[in-house]
């Protein structure tokens, strides 16, 4: 043994000898229980416990129980005979009663009415929790006058029955562990001398309930540093240092990592099995054994341990065998259903308790508790003011209670997280405007308004060229009930929709449209548009085509044909010579050829000539959808189509995530608009399925999916 001080919260409690701590647990008090051996006389023992004066022997065993902060020793007594003895493990059962099992070369005392095996090494004392006086004592073993096992794991369950994994044999003390008490029901009736051994009593050692030898023919099984655990159920999680060395006699059971298949000797125990030890030497096997005792344990799980009211929960029952009883903890105490389904419309925390009762087990009855804890809710609100004449919103949340974020939606690609924003609209129209807001639990509520910009659709004619002394261009100014044009010079009149524009010089021209919005208020909005001048020449140019209709395969001529005789300059079509007049073509699909000249004032002139070509194939690459549209409203890809040129009957369809048919049609000129069951879709990736019917005859069938932006 090595000096051994139990240093706890500053305090130093041992003897001036050496002394050894093996086990330490804890009452619900956080009194600290601690065993080992001792081999110092004046190790510190309290007056009116078990054993105050050191037994004799090399080592007495000991059991102290120190106060919960550190501060002193309760109860402290040496535990021991007048030869070697060492105690290795502490229980407690429910009463605090206290459990030890040790080693013993002594004479032990056994009270009356236990199971013991007299003349045997090892020993259980059971005591009370003031170390003051023994409830039992008792020892077993093969009667053989030596010690037989280590032990490794020690527990007293539920129902206080006590259980013994340990091992032995010619690796401890050179005295194999033959003769060992065992039960009928043995799952291991045999032994090399040196397998570990299990052994049970019934509450206060009255009697034996099961006894067993576990494992190999041939290994010397034992722990080396290893660890093991019993749980209160009856369950042992045994590590062992198995098949020393290099043998296959392990006990394992089918399917067992790290074999991903149940290729060797299933679990016949002292058998000796193939392929199970993957060492030369030793290697770690483990085991976990279940003694089968009839407990009530009551066990349960919840979806959701809080969340916002009304909050649903669901509560999974993972208890066996009884009867059951659940008090919610909101009145709502009557339910025998095996696995309920609440709500909680208030806010509030709930201790949520689930009895079990069984008269089967030694513990009759069992409870399980968990606190849900329900947050109280938020309501999203807001009203917005809008600015007269002007597409400015200013949003003022009033969401209550407490919101402390906000996430606002304003229906035209654009968002914002401040509480009260100001919002520009691009463009007139109906807005579902969409705000988020979350209290300080992170519970989140959703409200939607319609807010309507009704600014008038204004638009000016886009910007024209034209050469000096000519007809002019017609500007167009739309959206109003009113329009004035600035400056007057060469309009045709500046109080109508529609002037005719004729400047001598390029000039830029403003109209101010006036408007009036659903309040009635008159609104001014103003357009500009240029119209450049160019002083004209006599040049011109014309294009043609030999055949403007082909088959796909066929060529034809293209013409270009310029008065006065000028280079031309073909803009497209991937010429050798673009310079050249003649173009031999062979399009594939019908193009359009833009030639241009140069007159004189250097201001191009361009002509066009289109060759069709007659396609009269059905292939899969005649016939797509797109794979992005954006149905915001500025007329750019807002509908997604079918496109080709050979489609002469079609069905399509159009599938969102959930399976669900967004859209359907035959007829190749309409296309989905992004609306489904009168709203706009999110967006999102949706599926598509076309069957389309060519002029030739064929048929072809195409699926493809495309996204949603808004």
């Amino acid at each position: 043994m090595i000096q051994f001080c139990l240093i706890y919260c500053g305090v130093l409690y041992c003897g001036t000898s050496d002394d050894a701590c093996y086990a330490v647990t804890i009452d619900d008090s956080l009194a600290v229980y601690v065993t080992g051996g001792t081999a110092s006389v004046n190790f510190p023992v309290t007056t009116g416990s078990i054993s105050t004066t050191y037994n004799g022997g090399i080592t007495d065993g000991f059991v102290s129980k120190l106060k919960n902060d550190g501060t002193s020793i309760l109860n402290s007594t040496f535990v021991g005979t007048a030869a070697y003895d060492q105690t290795f493990f502490i229980q407690l059962d429910k009463d605090f009663d206290v459990y030890i099992i040790g080693q013993t070369l002594g004479v032990m005392p056994v009270s009356a009415g236990v199971y013991s095996n007299a003349n045997s090494g090892q020993y259980i004392w059971k005591m009370t929790n003031d170390l003051s006086a023994q409830i039992f004592t008792t020892i077993f073993g093969n009667g053989n006058g030596s010690i037989n096992i280590s032990p490794s794991a020690f527990l007293v369950d539920y129902c206080e029955n006590i259980y013994v994994s340990g091992w032995g044999g010619h690796i401890l003390q050179g005295v194999p562990t033959n003769n060992m008490p065992l039960t009928a029901n043995a799952i291991q009736s045999t032994t090399d001398g040196f397998n570990f051994y299990l052994f049970v009593l019934s509450t206060n050692a009255s009697s034996l309930l099961y006894a067993t030898y576990f494992g190999g023919a041939q290994s010397q099984e034992h722990v080396d540093g290893g660890t093991s655990r019993f749980d209160k159920k009856g369950i042992i999680y045994q590590s062992v240092c198995a098949g020393c060395p290099g043998n296959d006699d392990f006990p394992v059971t089918p399917g067992s990592w790290p074999y991903p298949a149940a290729n060797y000797t299933p679990l016949v125990p002292g058998v000796a099995s193939t392929g199970i030890n993957m060492s030369t030497n030793c290697n770690n096997g483990t085991f976990k054994f279940d003694f089968q005792v009839a407990i009530a344990d009551a066990n349960f799980t919840v979806d959701y341990l809080e969340g916002c009211a009304p909050l649903t929960v669901e509560f999974e029952n993972q208890s066996t065998g009884g009867s059951y009883l659940w008090n919610f903890g909101n009145n709502d105490t009557t339910s025998t259903v095996f696995n309920p389904i609440r709500t909680y419309p208030t806010p509030g925390t709930y201790l949520v308790e689930l009895y079990i009762f069984n008269p089967a087990s030694c513990n009759i009855w069992d409870t399980a508790f968990q606190y849900v804890t329900v947050h109280p809710p938020i309501t999203a609100d807001f009203d917005f003011v809008s600015v007269p004449c002007s597409n400015q919103v200013a949003f003022n949340d009033s969401s209550a209670v407490a919101p402390v974020s906000w996430l606002w939606y304003f229906d035209d690609g654009d968002s914002s997280l401040v509480q009260n924003p100001i919002h520009v609209y691009d463009t007139s129209g109906v807005y579902d405007v969409q705000l988020i807001s979350t209290n300080t639990f992170g519970c989140k509520d959703t409200t939607l308004v319609q807010v309507e910009i009704n600014l008038a659709n204004t638009t000016i004619s886009p910007s024209d060229t034209i050469c000096f002394q000519s007809n002019g261009t017609q500007l167009l100014a739309t959206g109003g009930f009113a329009y004035s044009w600035l400056p007057s010079a060469g309009l045709s009149n500046v109080s109508i929709q529609n002037p005719i524009a004729n400047p001598s010089a390029t000039t830029t021209y403003t109209v101010s449209i006036s408007t009036t919005n659903t309040a009635g208020d008159t609104c001014i909005q103003t357009q500009t548009t240029t119209v450049y001048v160019i002083n004209p020449t006599s040049f011109t140019i014309v294009a043609s085509a030999d055949n403007d209709t082909i088959a796909e395969g066929e060529s034809t001529i293209i013409h270009a044909i310029s008065t006065p005789a000028v280079p031309v300059i073909w803009q497209n079509g991937g010429f050798a010579n673009p310079n050249l007049n003649n173009q031999t073509v062979s399009p594939t699909e019908t193009t359009t050829y833009y030639v241009s000249i140069l007159d004189s004032t250097g201001c191009p002139k361009i002509t066009s000539i289109t060759v069709y070509v007659l396609n009269m194939k059905c292939r899969t690459e005649d016939v797509f959808v797109p794979n992005t549209f954006t149905p915001n409203g500025d007329g750019q890809n807002d509908v997604l189509f079918v496109r080709g040129n050979v489609i002469q009957e079609l069905y399509f369809a159009v599938y969102n995530r959930w399976g669900e048919m967004v859209f359907e049609t035959t007829d190749f000129t309409k296309g989905w608009d992004g609306i489904y069951k009168g709203m706009k879709a999110d967006p999102a990736v949706f599926a598509w399925y076309l069957r389309v019917k060519c002029y030739n005859g064929d048929e072809l069938k195409k699926k493809g999916n495309t996204t949603l932006i808004r």
